[in-house]
């Protein structure tokens, strides 16, 4: 089959609008989505889901994929090197010092500061990313697969062995019920089934996904109030 028959989509096409494209209530414009489809040889990335599944939980996952392990790389160097300037610029006494004069302080600003860049990064480091190298083929059913006309719909639904034959990751958005959808257990079989060692799948529990993303945003909230309570505690003591 020619490479007219593999129709591909880019990561920011799937991530625009923090996953519209991912809700299945919401009806598609192939006329606005054809632009964004392009024909390949290779697949880079076929995206193996379950549609009853939270449109969130699956774009969340999407991202976790293509940026999380640049964001965290950024976020342990900016870490790193705000300690490094507070430990050279700051001593034990100025310290207290500050955390006695200000509501919030200068510990509480570096977690707001490093959470709001994270989430900047984690949502829009792809579009950064088409920049400097080419962006990844991806397959996404509901967007490489005309949803208009079943016929057509059909004979795309046909081709996903051909595609799948093809490709050269397999990611898998991990949830309670994906193995029991007859369809994702059917994705696996037929992506393996080639034997290829450049076929590689990548399982990413989307429950792992949003327990990390809480686990930040409590961090931060631990660390205001935690550094304000002490910052009262210290005034107090102050003013005695």
């Amino acid at each position: 089959m020619s490479a007219q028959n593999i129709r591909s989509v880019e990561p920011r096409s799937i991530l625009r609008s923090f996953g519209k494209i991912l809700n299945s209530r919401k009806t598609i414009n192939q006329d606005d989505n054809s632009g964004r489809i392009k024909p390949v040889e290779t697949i880079d990335v076929f995206i193996s889901h379950v549609w009853s599944s939270s449109p969130l939980s699956r774009y969340l996952g999407i991202l976790w994929y293509f940026n999380g392990q640049l964001v965290v790389i950024t976020g342990l160097v900016l870490v790193i090197c705000v300690n490094i300037v507070t430990m050279a610029s700051v001593d034990g006494r100025s310290w207290v010092k500050m955390e006695t004069l200000t509501y919030l302080t200068i510990g509480s600003i570096f977690a707001i500061s490093f959470t709001v860049l994270f989430f900047f990064l984690m949502t829009s480091i792809h579009w950064l990313n088409r920049l400097v190298r080419k962006p990844a083929a991806c397959f996404l059913d509901r967007c490489c697969i005309d949803q208009t006309d079943e016929e057509t719909k059909l004979k795309g639904v046909h081709l996903i062995p051909h595609i799948l034959a093809n490709t050269k990751c397999l990611l898998v958005l991990l949830t309670d019920t994906y193995f029991e959808r007859l369809w994702c257990c059917y994705e696996i079989a037929v992506f393996k089934s080639g034997l290829s060692i450049l076929k590689d799948i990548v399982i990413i529990p989307i429950r792992v996904v949003l327990v990390t993303i809480v686990i930040i945003v409590v961090d931060l909230l631990g660390a205001i109030l935690f550094r304000s309570s002490l910052r009262t505690t210290l005034s107090k003591k102050t003013s005695i």
